[in-house]
């Protein structure tokens, strides 16, 4: 851990840190357990630095549901610069994907439904755009495409891994991009480069998985990780969700039960929840394009970051053998529309 952190952290509280702990499990960041010497636990996040401007998003979106009475996310205790921040430790207990139940999804509409409550003019905050947003299929499908392409510059490069090669060498990727382009156009039809009223945007933690869920002792929901968070499509969270990498394991029962809760309570007029529909097939080709992008050395250098542990090979084989099955998903799906 930072030298400097432990220090200010006892400067800041006015109490000492007996021990550090770090903790495994964070895809960008470092995390460590602080335990403090009242016995109160907290924990310092130290930030991966990009231009995302992870710890100032997620900072002010966790201040912003404390003070809205939210007792579903960490409590924020301070941060430091865009270095680190320190927030409330949550005692969690381990779940399996499979063994979440419907009323546990029910928990997670019910959060989802809480934060889309809150309309740009509700508030006075002014919270940026999510990263990487989309307001319109158009600019949804040009997500994909960005991610898509990330891949694809780097296959071009010399010293491309073997594995990730022989991969793309079996598939048209930009082949299946303009079938999907072409299914949307016809399923959104004038509505497709239209870009969703202001007013109509919601806002979004824009990676909304169970990865992103700690399970409290007493059957409660933590949600956790908002370094991508602002105003975004509202039907972009509920289609990921469905198609969310995290979440594939929950059995495709569950993950529709997500989907028709959250049409069901939601608050939103019927206009946009109709949008959901057409997100749900945009969001399995930007899932598509995530994984791909995922590959590449820009983002595997992010991983290696946070974990020392990191096995590279392990990881590219386990993303190739997902990515197959996501494309035989998407080739099917297209077929069935």
């Amino acid at each position: 851990m930072n030298e400097r952190i432990v220090p200010i952290v006892e400067s800041r509280l006015n109490k000492k840190v007996n021990e550090t702990v770090h903790l495994r499990g964070g895809m960008n960041n470092q995390l460590y357990r602080l335990r403090m010497e009242d016995h109160q636990d907290l924990l310092a996040k130290i930030y991966y630095q990009d231009d995302r401007r992870r710890l100032d998003r997620e900072y002010s979106a966790l201040d912003f549901f404390h003070r809205h009475s939210s007792t579903k996310t960490p409590v924020p205790f301070f941060r430091e610069g865009d270095e680190f921040a320190v927030y409330s430790f949550e005692e969690s207990v381990k779940r399996s994907p499979e063994d979440i139940t419907k009323e546990e999804v029910d928990r997670m509409v019910d959060f989802v439904c809480y934060m889309h409550g809150f309309s740009p003019s509700s508030i006075p905050d002014k919270f940026d755009n999510a990263v990487m947003p989309v307001f319109s299929f158009e600019q949804f499908l040009g997500g994909a495409k960005f991610r898509i392409n990330k891949f694809l510059e780097y296959i071009k490069q010399e010293n491309v891994h073997g594995d990730i090669k022989n991969f793309n060498d079996s598939y048209d990727i930009e082949g299946l991009v303009a079938y999907v382009e072409n299914k949307v156009k016809q399923m959104s039809g004038p509505d497709y480069s239209e870009s969703l009223d202001t007013e109509k945007r919601r806002l979004s933690s824009a990676d909304f998985g169970i990865h992103n869920m700690l399970f409290r002792p007493e059957g409660d929901i933590c949600f956790i990780d908002f370094e991508y968070f602002g105003w975004d499509d509202p039907a972009r969270l509920i289609s990921s969700f469905y198609y969310h990498d995290a979440n594939s394991r929950m059995g495709q029962d569950k993950r529709q039960h997500f989907v028709k809760g959250y049409k069901t309570s939601s608050s939103l007029p019927p206009d946009v929840l109709k949008r959901i529909d057409t997100a749900m097939l945009l969001s399995s080709a930007e899932w598509i394009g995530t994984m791909l992008w995922g590959i590449t050395p820009e983002k595997i250098k992010s991983r290696e970051f946070s974990d020392p542990q990191f096995n590279m090979q392990q990881y590219i084989e386990r993303q190739i053998s997902k990515l197959v099955g996501r494309i035989s998903d998407l080739n099917e799906n297209l077929h069935l529309r």
